[in-house]
């Protein structure tokens, strides 16, 4: 069994991805597959970055090791 950390890039953070079971409508993750699974099968992925910090904000980690707060009105081209 693997371990894997990410996140898509295609929506923003805090981007709510609404998934209704017997009623309820829950904010999931959604991963159609594991990736690497299949050498000819797509994944598909709507996983956003979240956190529960105040503000809205979500923490990052940049490739230099500084850590940076941003925001989900952050424009997803950048």
């Amino acid at each position: 069994m693997s371990q894997d950390s990410g996140f898509t890039t295609v929506f923003p953070p805090h981007t709510p991805v609404p998934f209704a079971y017997q009623g309820p409508i829950y904010d999931i993750d959604y991963n159609s597959r594991q990736e690497g699974l299949s050498a000819t099968q797509r994944t598909y992925a709507a996983i956003t970055a979240r956190s529960y910090h105040g503000g809205g904000m979500v923490n990052v980690l940049m490739m230099d090791g500084s850590v940076r707060s941003v925001t989900p009105r952050i424009n997803v081209q950048t």
